[in-house]
C-alpha cells in the first residue's frame, strides 16, 4: 500500500490513521500482504587464540582474563628476576656452581634452562599465545628444583648455610675447598666491605625465588577455574 503525504491540517494522529488502514482492491478483496523478509542467520562469531571471541565486547569476561593474564606475567616476572639475582650470587660465590663456570655438569648447569621457557612465556602470555597451562608446566618444576637442592639433606644439597656464610665470613669460607674457587674475590676485594647483610640478602632472594614459584602455580590453577581452559 503506497504512503501518502500529509494533506494540508490534517494531523499527525489522522494521517497514522489512513496509511494504516488496510486497502481494498475491491469491496470484498483485500490487498495481498507482503511477505516478510527473511534475513539469513549471522554467521557465528571467530575466535582467537585466546579463546573468546573477536568481536565480543569488552565485557566482565575479557576484563578478568586481562587481569588474570598482568597476574601470570608479574608471577612469572618475579621468578625470572630472582631466579637471575639467585643465579649471579652463585657466580659471586662459586660454590654448588658447574658448566658453565667449571667444567662439571651439576644441577647448577640444568637450572640455567629455565630461562629457555621464562623469557620466552613472558613474550607468548603478551601475544596472547600462551595461558595457565604453560605456566603451571614451568613453574612446578623450577619450584621442585629450587627445594630439592636447598631444602632436602641429601649428599651435596645447599643450604642456606652455603648461602649466608661466604658473606658473613669471608675469610674463612675462601680457606675452604668450596671458596678456594673465589678465594682471591672474597679476601680482596670483598673482605673490606664485608658484611652479614649481603648474606641476609642473597638467603631472602632465595626464599622470594620460592615463593614466586609458588605464586605463579596457584595464579595459573585460578586462571584455569576462573576461564576453563588451559
Amino acid at each position: 500500500m503506497p504512503v501518502r503525504a500529509p494533506r494540508g491540517r490534517e494531523t499527525k494522529q489522522q494521517w497514522k490513521e489512513a496509511n494504516t488502514q488496510p486497502c481494498r482492491l475491491s469491496n470484498d478483496t483485500a490487498c495481498p500482504t507482503r511477505p516478510p523478509v527473511r534475513r539469513p542467520p549471522a554467521p557465528p562469531a571467530a575466535t582467537g587464540a585466546s579463546g573468546a571471541s573477536k568481536h565480543e565486547p569488552r565485557g566482565e569476561q575479557s576484563e578478568q582474563e586481562r587481569l588474570l593474564r598482568r597476574h601470570l606475567t608479574a608471577a612469572a616476572a618475579a621468578v625470572t628476576a630472582f631466579g637471575l639475582l639467585h643465579h649471579l650470587d652463585h657466580t659471586i660465590r662459586g660454590n654448588h656452581v658447574g658448566w658453565p663456570l667449571v667444567p662439571a655438569v651439576t644441577p647448577f648447569t640444568f637450572s640455567l634452562l629455565v630461562y629457555v621457557f621464562l623469557l620466552p612465556g613472558l613474550y607468548l602470555t603478551a601475544r596472547r599465545r600462551v595461558w595457565a597451562g604453560y605456566w603451571l608446566a614451568v613453574a612446578v618444576p623450577v619450584l621442585l628444583l629450587v627445594v630439592s637442592v636447598h631444602f632436602l639433606p641429601t649428599e651435596g644439597y645447599e643450604p642456606p648455610s652455603h648461602i649466608y656464610t661466604p658473606y658473613a665470613d669471608p675469610l674463612g669460607y675462601s680457606q675452604t675447598p668450596a671458596g678456594a674457587i673465589r678465594a682471591n674475590f672474597f679476601r680482596g676485594v670483598y673482605a673490606p666491605v664485608a658484611s652479614p647483610i649481603w648474606g641476609v640478602l642473597a638467603v631472602a632472594d632465595m626464599l622470594a625465588l620460592v615463593a614466586s614459584c609458588v605464586a605463579l602455580s596457584l595464579l595459573a590453577i585460578r586462571a584455569r577455574l576462573r576461564t576453563g581452559r588451559w
